[in-house]
């Protein structure tokens, strides 16, 4: 795991983290619903993993979408945690439709905040076994032919989830 630069993080409520979850659970089953990836138990994994670092003020960013085989994003979900601000919540959804995923796999990252590094090594142990997300060390993907564009935000408990999201370049109507 890389350390993401990050605001002074704050602890939210279980209902707080829970509603801000799963806001990103039903973009995943969105993303379900259009490539059939992910599937049903790793969307809610990763729900409850997001959960519990959100809860605890452990998690700085994360990303889920599709990867070319020479690692470069095709299309992509990257939701970045900040302090809520003035920002107001808005639905989950909208997400890219008709992206070439054909010879894409899924990809899926966390990034945990500076706290999660303050925490002893037992206890950061601790975390990631309740967390039934199993991550091996791996290479961010490249941008591959597209561009990002910060499109959503998802508000509770005084934090912010800003997404963006990776769009592959549209090919040229004839």
């Amino acid at each position: 795991m890389t350390i993401a630069p990050s605001f002074r993080y704050r602890l939210v409520s279980k209902v707080e983290a829970r509603r801000l979850a799963a806001k990103v659970a039903a973009d995943m089953y969105q993303a379900h619903l259009l490539y059939g990836e992910p599937g049903e138990q790793a969307i809610e994994e990763n729900r409850a993993e997001l959960e519990l670092f959100l809860a605890d003020g452990l998690l700085a960013r994360y990303e889920f979408g599709f990867m070319s085989a020479a690692r470069h994003r095709v299309v992509s979900w990257a939701y970045r945690v900040d302090e809520a601000g003035s920002w107001e919540s808005d639905r989950p959804g909208g997400l890219k439709t008709a992206a070439p995923i054909d010879d894409a796999r899924p990809f899926n990252f966390l990034w945990p905040s500076e706290r999660f590094f303050t925490l002893s090594e037992p206890d950061q142990a601790r975390l990631l076994c309740v967390s039934s997300v199993r991550r091996a060390p791996r290479r961010v993907p490249e941008d591959g032919l597209g561009s990002w564009v910060t499109d959503r935000c998802y508000v509770a408990g005084g934090i912010a989830l800003q997404r963006s999201e990776f769009r592959p370049l549209e090919a040229p109507s004839r």
